[in-house]
């Protein structure tokens, strides 16, 4: 009786077993047996349960509702990893995006690859000198080479975001969503530069059609729907975050907050309303950028001088002489903007742009525009990213863009100016008739312009010598040892030993005296060809006039002409130049 009752009792358990096992699958709590949770796979059974593996059907659930379809992503092409590791990174999973879409893969730079690489040369991110876009072709395409900028031992480029893919509307639009980034474009083309040693300067433009903007007309030029402005900031995040290694300048807002713009009159951005709204989205993107990189610096920019004032048609807005240059004067649009800028930022750069006709005055009135800007921000770090001086239009030759390019420089970086970039490399081809100023103003020409001319002009070849000459001074330690009688005469530090850099203005020539010189003989180069035209120019090295002068009782007495000098002191280790003569001239 007793065995028969335990077989009883075992078949009994047997059944409710099995009844137990077939209730858990019908319930649906039973493990599945086609995967597991964390596998990134959602299987039918997780598909039908949405609460037993979320992760691995955050896309898909989301997906089947129809709230939103995740982007499909092309496989990283080789050279990506290729690239991610020649900068000294690392290319890690994208993961999933709080949509439960899985990113593409990222490159993520290490704490020490936004040093200066192995094998550059002159990358130093104190340089003054620099080039806005500078890497675009005569067709305005982009140069991923940047090989006019770099034989120019320029290592700063403030390139046109439309051609380095960083705005934010090619980064975040119809294709990717709201709320959603796609860099593939933008990685691709900065890490040329990052190759290349280039330090970039990159604006953060708010245009976006997602969140309203209209870019088919001149109208109100900011975004109309009631999220832009958390969207602005979320993306300047995004983009300041991802390139924090590299990339520690950015131009917040537009381009240039200022009332010369040519549109300004028909721009409601002119209007109080959209002065307010100026200030806000320029705020926000501040904040933003403090938020994700402690060492980035915000920049605002403005033109204090309309271009179109010296075009090939002639003066039609002449440009403020003296008094004038509003723009960072008490009443004017930039000069307001500013100090409510500053409220969220008070390390914010303040970019001036300024251009001049080579008048033999004009490269002084940057002292009077740096002197406003300083009684508007106290303390605060001046540049001037768009600069530039002409050749071939109103009367102006080779020869005189060649000699103000010295001048513009050295005048600004000794009145404490940090950075000025030229406008450009190569002449622009904007206009079809070539009536704008900045279709002169390149070091090179551009065949496309109306004179069809495509050599490199004399002040390629003086912006060259120039870099050559000062490049690694202490930019903080210049000294104005003359400036009166119309000539200048002003002293650099470089590796500890002095770089004097002297001009004449006036028409005749007039003697100047160097002293406090150490050694026996100074070696003088004039900075601009001894050519009349840049075609002329076969050999770099031998392009300049250059003479070697005994230096007696500490000092050297020199007779200068309209031509810029630099003056370098010669050691027992200088390579001595033999004397040439100007009369060479073809």
């Amino acid at each position: 009786m007793t065995k028969a009752k335990n077989v009883l009792i075992i078949i009994i358990s047997g059944l409710l077993c099995v009844y137990s096992i077939l209730w858990l699958n019908k319930s649906g709590f039973a493990q599945p047996l086609t995967g597991k949770c964390g596998d990134n796979i959602c299987d039918d059974f997780e598909k039908a349960n949405p609460n037993a593996c979320p992760d691995d059907c955050a896309g898909e659930n989301t997906k089947d509702k129809g709230l939103y379809q995740c982007p499909s992503y092309v496989p990283a092409a080789p050279s990506f990893y290729e690239n991610c590791q020649k900068q000294g990174g690392i290319v890690t999973p994208g993961g999933k995006d709080d949509k439960g879409c899985q990113s593409p893969p990222r490159c993520v730079l290490s704490a020490g690859s936004g040093e200066t690489m192995k094998g550059s040369k002159t990358a130093n991110k104190d340089s003054p000198f620099g080039f806005v876009q500078g890497s675009f072709d005569t067709n305005y395409k982009f140069d991923p080479t940047y090989k006019n900028m770099l034989d120019l031992g320029v290592h700063w480029d403030r390139p046109f975001e439309g051609h380095t893919k960083t705005m934010w509307l090619d980064i975040e639009n119809e294709k990717t969503g709201k709320g959603n980034y796609d860099f593939r474009e933008s990685d691709a083309i900065l890490s040329e530069a990052f190759k290349k040693d280039v330090n970039l300067f990159i604006s953060l433009p708010i245009i976006n059609p997602l969140y309203g903007s209209d870019v088919s007309r001149d109208g109100y030029p900011y975004p109309t729907h009631p999220d832009a402005l958390e969207g602005y900031k979320k993306f300047v995040k995004e983009i300041v975050r991802r390139y924090s290694n590299r990339v520690k300048y950015w131009m917040v807002g537009q381009n240039e907050f200022d009332d010369l713009n040519p549109l300004a009159k028909n721009l409601k951005a002119y209007s109080k309303e959209g002065f307010n709204n100026m200030v806000q989205y320029t705020k926000a993107a501040c904040e933003a950028i403090a938020e994700v990189c402690a060492d980035c610096r915000p920049v605002i920019g403005g033109s204090v001088v309309p271009a179109i004032s010296f075009s090939k048609k002639g003066d039609k807005n002449p440009a403020p002489d003296g008094s004038g240059y509003q723009e960072v004067a008490s009443d004017g649009l930039y000069a307001k903007l500013i100090p409510l800028v500053r409220e969220s930022r008070e390390d914010l750069v303040i970019d001036y742009h300024f251009w001049y006709k080579s008048d033999k005055k004009d490269y002084k009135n940057q002292r009077e525009i740096i002197d406003k800007i300083r009684k508007i921000a106290p303390g605060a770090e001046i540049w001037n990213t768009e600069t530039g001086t002409v050749d071939g239009i109103n009367g102006a030759t080779e020869f005189e863009q060649a000699r103000d390019i010295v001048r513009l420089y050295v005048y600004a970086l000794a009145y404490g100016q940090k950075k000025l970039f030229w406008t450009n490399t190569i002449e622009y081809d904007w206009t079809k008739d070539d009536s704008s100023a900045f279709d002169y103003m390149g070091l090179i020409n551009n065949p496309g312009n109306t004179d069809g001319l495509s050599h490199k002009k004399l002040s390629y070849y003086t912006y060259k010598k120039m870099v050559e000459v000062l490049e690694g001074s202490d930019w903080d330690n210049i000294q104005i040892i003359q400036e009166k009688d119309g000539v200048y005469v002003y002293k650099f530090i470089k590796n500890a030993l002095p770089v004097w850099v002297a001009w004449n203005d006036n028409e005749a020539e007039k003697q100047v005296i160097v002293s406090g010189m150490q050694s026996k003989q100074a070696r003088i180069t004039e900075a601009v060809p001894k050519r009349e035209s840049g075609k002329d120019v076969t050999d770099y090295k031998g392009a300049f006039n250059a003479k070697s002068e005994k230096i007696r009782n500490g000092k050297i007495t020199l007779t200068i002409k309209d031509i810029p000098i630099f003056i370098i002191e010669e050691t027992a280790n200088s390579e001595l130049t033999p004397e040439v003569s100007r009369d060479n001239v073809h």
